[in-house]
């Protein structure tokens, strides 16, 4: 399962930052994205192209 996490100006100091520290210390694989414009919704991922708004830990796991 492909998983993206935005790290822009917005997304990254708003969770998006500990969003990707805590799939690090999961062995969760994903890749780093710039900004796609939805800074108001913060901290911003992907799942398999699905945007996930206001995203959390738990809205990806079990994500493989």
């Amino acid at each position: 399962m492909k998983i993206e996490v935005c790290h822009g100006q917005n997304c990254y100091p708003y969770g998006g930052k500990a969003l990707a520290e805590a799939l690090d210390e999961h062995n969760q694989a994903y890749q780093v994205i710039p900004c796609r414009s939805l800074c108001q919704y913060a901290p911003v991922a992907y799942i398999e192209g699905k945007a996930v708004l206001k995203a959390n830990l738990d809205d990806l796991k079990g994500c493989k």
